[in-house]
Parts: C-alpha cells; sequence; structure tokens
C-alpha cells in the first residue's frame, strides 16, 4: 500500500482514485463497510482504492490539553487498512490550515485539486470544514460540480445499536 503524508503536489498516479474519508479510530466494522465500498467502487471502475485519514486526530488537535484516547495508533491504523485491501493511503497533516478551510475549500483545494478523487465514499456522520459545517449532502453537491462522486454509507450495527469509535470507547471506559 502506498502511504502519502501530503495532500498538496501528490503523484499523478495516485490520483483518480475512489477514497474514503475519515478518522477510522478503531477501523471497526462501520469503517470497515465505508473501506469495503470503496474497494468496490474502485474495483468496478478499474481504479486505486485508497483511504483519508487525519494526523493528529482533530480532537487532539483542538484540545491538545485534554488526553485523548485514541483506539489505534496510526502505524496499526495503517496495516488495517492495507489488510483491507487498500492501495494507497493518506495521512493529511490535521494543522491550523486544514482545520481553517470551509467545507467548498476542503472539497475543493483538498480532494478535488490535491487528491484528484474521482468518487469519495464516507459515512453517514461524516461533517468537514471549518466548525465542521460540511454535511454529506452538501458533499454531493459539490463532487458533482467538481467532478468526484459521492457515496454515504448507512449506520452500520447490531443488536440495534450503531457502531461508533465514541460508543467503544465508553465500554472501555466501562471496562466492557
Amino acid at each position: 500500500m502506498d502511504i502519502v503524508r501530503f495532500w498538496r503536489d501528490v503523484p499523478a498516479k495516485l490520483k483518480g482514485a475512489v477514497l474514503a474519508i475519515g478518522n477510522f479510530d478503531g477501523v471497526h466494522r462501520g469503517h470497515q463497510q465505508v473501506l469495503r465500498e470503496a474497494i468496490a467502487i474502485a474495483k468496478r471502475e478499474g481504479r486505486r482504492s485508497g483511504a483519508v485519514v487525519f494526523e493528529p486526530h482533530p480532537r487532539e488537535f483542538f484540545a491538545p490539553d485534554t488526553p485523548f484516547f485514541r483506539l489505534t495508533p496510526l502505524p496499526l491504523k495503517l496495516e488495517l487498512l492495507e489488510a483491507l485491501g487498500l492501495d494507497q493511503a493518506f495521512v493529511i497533516p490535521f494543522d491550523r490550515d486544514l482545520a481553517s478551510l470551509s467545507a467548498e475549500a476542503f472539497a475543493t483545494e483538498v480532494v478535488a485539486k490535491g487528491l484528484g478523487a474521482s468518487h469519495v465514499v464516507v459515512g453517514h456522520d461524516f461533517s468537514y470544514g471549518k466548525g465542521r459545517t460540511g454535511t454529506t449532502e452538501e458533499l454531493a453537491e459539490l463532487g458533482r460540480m467538481l467532478g468526484f462522486g459521492v457515496d454515504v454509507v448507512a449506520p452500520v450495527g447490531a443488536g440495534g445499536t450503531t457502531f461508533s469509535s465514541s460508543r467503544i470507547r465508553d465500554h472501555l471506559r466501562n471496562g466492557e
């Protein structure tokens, strides 16, 4: 799996991929559904599949003095992404510049121009852009305008409960 740690000046051979975007902390079954959907679309379209993750985790960036319970350290996360069959992963530095981008600027500058995504897959609760103001509906509209497709994966769960990293953290804090 190719690992790229920037979003500007991405080599042409890595552009045009189907990209799953998210933090994917835990790479749990909900995340795996998003990632598998990106892989399936890439196979159908004869493209590379990839994931976009952010480092540090945005919560660590916005609250550096508050301990953050990370489920999966980056090296292990990258191993899990590779084991799922992804061709590439973008580890995007989450810094002041990225955090200041509006939802439209993120879709335009990072997703369309920088990464050159042909298609994006996100979870139902994905938000992005300054203040997390970007919605999946807005991303789909921006994708139509900017030339990339967007798929939104519905919640995944079992026993009436949706899989989520926050819920997993809560269970672990409670010794479960």
